[in-house]
């Protein structure tokens, strides 16, 4: 079985999609699958990911004919997973190299944790760093905040994929703000979210 599954969705994303694509295939952790949808991009995105899909044969691409959004994708891919963990990564974000092997290596030592999110860093489209972005660490820290504002920032996480089958993934009404909505339905079933206050 694999151990990750990587999800990501991407829309004319050509500008950012291969240095995302590169700094997973770039990852010390090696044992995963990056599935990956071209929601109907009309720019050369597709022929991008075909191209790494020839470089690296863990990566998985669906290519939709017409635009489904980011939730049905997210499900879609999370259907077709065969990790026994889910990672998130956004076509316009980049991971540094250790990220997976760090979460991984957390998940493994920490049972009782469902959810592992990071810091991160704003960048702009230069990739020109603008602020870091905290997150409380611990699990009552991150409940205390939920009512208040997002306490995990969604391209940087991984989850259990067993504990969030519970509450059947995203929910696809939620165009925006699905990571968020889905976050209040984990907590009110008990499942318990750390993160890692380091940027990866």
């Amino acid at each position: 079985m694999i151990k990750v599954s990587i999800i990501m969705s991407a829309y004319n994303s050509e500008k950012f999609i291969a240095e995302s694509l590169d700094s997973i295939i770039q990852q010390t952790f090696t044992d995963f699958e990056l599935i990956i949808f071209d929601d109907a991009s009309t720019d050369t995105t597709r022929g991008i990911i075909k191209n790494y899909v020839v470089k690296d044969k863990r990566i998985i691409p669906v290519f939709n004919e017409q635009n489904k959004g980011l939730t049905v994708n997210l499900n879609r891919g999370i259907k077709m997973s065969r990790g026994v963990y889910i990672a998130r990564m956004d076509a316009d974000d980049i991971s540094l190299l250790t990220r997976l092997d760090k979460q991984v290596r957390f998940l493994e030592h920490h049972p009782d944790i469902d959810l592992i999110g990071t810091a991160s860093v704003n960048i702009d489209d230069s990739g020109t760093e603008m602020h870091l972005r905290t997150v409380p660490e611990m699990h009552q820290a991150i409940i205390k905040l939920l009512p208040k504002a997002n306490p995990i920032t969604h391209p940087t996480v991984m989850f259990r994929k067993k504990s969030f089958a519970k509450i059947n993934f995203y929910n696809e009404s939620y165009r925006t703000t699905q990571d968020y909505e889905m976050w209040f339905r984990a907590a009110g079933i008990g499942l318990k979210f750390q993160n890692i206050n380091e940027v990866l």
